[in-house]
Order: C-alpha cells, then structure tokens, then sequence
C-alpha cells in the first residue's frame, strides 16, 4: 500500500511536469524579474513604501497585453489563430 501511495505521487508529478510548460512559464517570469530594482533582486531588505512606489510604475509596464496586429508575433503572449483564439494577423494560422 505504501508503494502504491508513492507511485501514485510519482505518477501525479511526472503529468503535472509534462503538461506544464516550463519555457513560455520562464519567459512570462523572467520578464517580471527583469523589471525588479537591483535591491529587490539581490534579496535585500526594503522598505514598504518603496516598493509601492516601484509597484505603481510597474504594473502599467508590465502587464499590457500585447497589441494583435502590431506586425510581430510576441510570444508566448500571441500564438497562431485557431477558432478564434490567438492572433491571426501577426502569428498567422494554427495548421
């Protein structure tokens, strides 16, 4: 029964690890770590206000959505159209 449990687990882990897609998921995380102030990044300790500060500036830059139509296709906010999701204009059709 405790094998069992354990594969079951492993089983679990190796599909939730299959179906996550690590690269687009990097990208969409690098993207917001890019933007930290350097003593945010190197963990230092900061003070609520700045943050906030920081945080007002960057939620405008950071979470726009990508303009379809724009002439390039940017991924992995913009993906080939299929039905009709995606952007069919820059990133053309799904085959």
């Amino acid at each position: 029964s405790m094998f069992s449990m354990l594969l079951y687990y492993f089983f679990i882990l190796f599909v939730l690890a299959t179906l996550s897609h690590t690269t687009e998921l990097f990208q969409v995380m690098s993207s917001i770590g890019a933007t930290f102030p350097p003593e945010v990044a190197n963990k230092m300790v900061v003070m609520r206000s700045q943050v906030e500060n920081w945080l007002g500036l960057q939620v405008s830059q950071v979470w726009v959505d990508p303009i379809c139509g724009n002439g390039k296709c940017e991924s992995p906010y913009e993906f080939p159209a299929f039905m009709q999701f995606g952007c069919r204009t820059d990133c053309g059709v799904d085959p």
